[in-house]
């Protein structure tokens, strides 16, 4: 098994937040708290993920982006798959499989890493549907101004690719791909579902749209229920630490920038 491609420095930034002893503990220990994952659930599970084939059929698809995209996008920014660092992804992974959600709800897919995490989950779970909404960049192509928030970076998908195109044909049974902003299409997709058991963001990180999700998305989530947000910015963004404060919720960090509370 080749782990080397999701092996980013990010990977590496994220270790160090838990790879002292104490620091592992406390996490293992808030999950059990938030979640009763206990520390045997997360060593089960995440052996589980590790000796299924997901991981070299993602750094397959990575390594083809690797190959066939280069260049930078119009604002200068180098083209990037947006990738999930593989020890985040176990966490998600190990959090869906525990929580069995019927109903989970993401924003912002990209080429799809996290989002295949996801959806291993639900497939090894046998129950349970994920609605992506996204609004992809795609290499090569000009966009008008605005098109995209002013703090958009880098990630991209490759040309003649569609959001998501990394998951496996396998998984996709339990996936609908929603396209469009998240102000447009999540309060339609929500009064469709009615209630949901998971919500996670990761598409546009500016602050409002940031507390507009979450705020839409926990009026509909169920007791006990997760609201997950990735890249929150500790100093830059601190929606989701406002959000929690407002909501009066402890929040659990998986990593520096992801992080999440149960309503």
């Amino acid at each position: 098994m080749n782990l080397n491609i999701l092996r980013s420095p990010i990977v590496h930034r994220v270790k160090y937040f838990i790879k002292d002893k104490s620091l592992e503990f406390i996490l293992q220990d808030k999950l059990y708290q938030s979640l009763s994952l206990s520390q045997s659930e997360i060593k089960q599970y995440r052996d589980e993920f590790l000796q299924s084939k997901i991981i070299d059929e993602i750094n397959e698809k990575l390594e083809e982006f690797a190959q066939n995209v280069t260049g930078v996008n119009k604002k200068g920014y180098q083209y990037k798959t947006g990738a999930m660092p593989l020890e985040k992804g176990i966490y998600l992974y190990s959090i869906f499989r525990k929580i069995q959600p019927e109903i989970a709800v993401e924003t912002g897919v990209c080429n799809g890493v996290s989002t295949t995490f996801l959806l291993l989950a639900l497939e090894k779970n046998q129950k349970g549907k994920l609605y992506s909404i996204d609004l992809p960049e795609v290499v090569g192509m000009d966009y008008e101004e605005g098109y995209f928030w002013e703090g958009k970076k880098g990630a991209a998908i490759p040309k003649d690719k569609e959001s998501g195109w990394i998951i496996p044909t396998y998984l996709r049974n339990r996936w609908e791909l929603i396209l469009g902003k998240s102000q447009d299409k999540l309060p339609e997709l929500l009064e469709k579902v009615k209630e949901i058991d998971f919500f996670m963001h990761d598409s546009e990180h500016s602050y409002n749209c940031m507390w507009f999700e979450f705020n839409q998305t926990y009026e509909v989530l169920r007791q006990g229920g997760v609201l997950m947000s990735d890249n929150i910015e500790r100093k830059k963004n601190t929606a989701f630490q406002d959000f929690a404060k407002e909501k009066g919720k402890s929040i659990v960090y998986l990593g520096p920038k992801l992080a999440f509370l149960v309503k």
